[in-house]
């Protein structure tokens, strides 16, 4: 029994840590490197996969069912509701059951605008690796009216995506009549998550302030990376400083200062915590760095590098810390490096 326990509690952690490092999460409207619109391709009828290709033939659309009637490709198609395109002349569906991309290489990015006219809402996004293994599930926003609605999935780390299968919750004919138009791909090598490097300044105190993220870089959202320091002094002024220009370790202040020159500071904001007069480690630092890189914080304008995608970001947090004696009188985190994903 206790063997037995044991490799129950092996397996079990093994699907923990490949979750843990499969990190799929939605994205806002893009342009990819390769779209399609399925306006060339020639594929009358109801075939197995789309005549010609997609994506500039560097994908193949098919529904692998094992159905009698399969993909198809239609300037516009009824059944509870009647469904046009959304953009240009035609596009394409399942009739069969789910419609599965296949890419050539691995996929970072993909999404389109997607409807249905079975006349049950939504579907299911399945993602699967290039050994085959499924490493996330996500829900494909399809009202049951026949309008087009974006979805779309960026890869943050872990595995990139080799196949995406559509499934409709429907009941139809195991998961088709999910249509799809101006589709997008991108493919290359996934943005890494946040690390953190360098070593903290121990505070007047004697404790150690520590930095992490939580969410997701991006160029173009509003919000959605909140960047954090705990075990700060309480209500005493602090920042986050930052560049672009990589990594440090350098002397400073009884510290080290943990990002190569030049620095941009955020705006300051107070570290919180448990009311004066007590003096304790419960300060806190929030800041949302997809806030500050679209300018809606205040205090200056941010580098422009934070909207480029594939700019890594070095960041620490810098706070008073009046226990020390003039010029050390500063506390320091540890250091983030971030990569900025589309």
């Amino acid at each position: 029994m206790a063997i037995f326990s044991k490799i129950l509690v092996a397996a079990a952690l093994s699907v923990l840590s490949a979750t843990a490092f499969s990190q799929i999460v939605p994205t806002g409207q893009f342009t990819g490197q390769q779209s399609d619109g399925f306006e060339t391709q020639n594929s009358p009828g109801f075939p197995l996969c789309i005549v010609g290709r997609v994506f500039n033939s560097t994908a193949d659309l098919c529904d692998n069912s094992g159905a009698s009637q399969n993909m198809h490709i239609t300037s516009g198609w009824g059944f509870f509701c009647s469904i046009g395109p959304h953009g240009g002349g035609r596009f394409a569906g399942s009739a069969g059951g789910p419609a599965e991309y296949a890419f050539d290489q691995t996929a970072t990015r993909f999404g389109g605008f997607f409807g249905t006219n079975s006349g049950v809402a939504d579907a299911r996004a399945e993602f699967y690796d290039a050994a085959g293994q499924l490493i996330s599930t996500a829900t494909v926003v399809c009202p049951a009216d026949c309008t087009w609605t974006w979805n779309g999935w960026q890869v943050l780390g872990g595995p990139a995506i080799k196949r995406v299968k559509i499934v409709g919750i429907n009941g139809y004919n195991g998961g088709g009549f999910i249509d799809m138009d101006d589709m997008q791909v991108d493919y290359g090598t996934p943005c890494p998550g946040p690390v953190t490097y360098c070593t903290p300044k121990v505070n007047s105190l004697g404790c150690t302030p520590g930095i992490s993220a939580t969410g997701n870089p991006s160029a173009t959202a509003p919000s959605g990376l909140l960047v954090r320091s705990v075990n700060m002094r309480n209500h005493k002024p602090g920042l986050l400083i930052y560049g672009v220009n990589g990594r440090a370790n350098l002397p400073f202040r009884g510290g080290f200062l943990c990002i190569a020159a030049p620095v941009k500071r955020t705006p300051p904001s107070d570290s919180g915590g448990n009311a004066l007069p007590t003096i304790d480690c419960s300060g806190v630092y929030n800041i949302d760095m997809n806030s500050l890189a679209q300018g809606l914080l205040g205090g200056g304008q941010p580098l422009p590098a934070l909207r480029v995608p594939g700019t890594t970001v070095c960041c620490q947090f810098w706070a008073v810390d009046s226990g020390f004696p003039a010029p050390d009188n500063v506390g320091l985190s540890d250091a983030l490096e971030y990569v900025v994903c589309p």
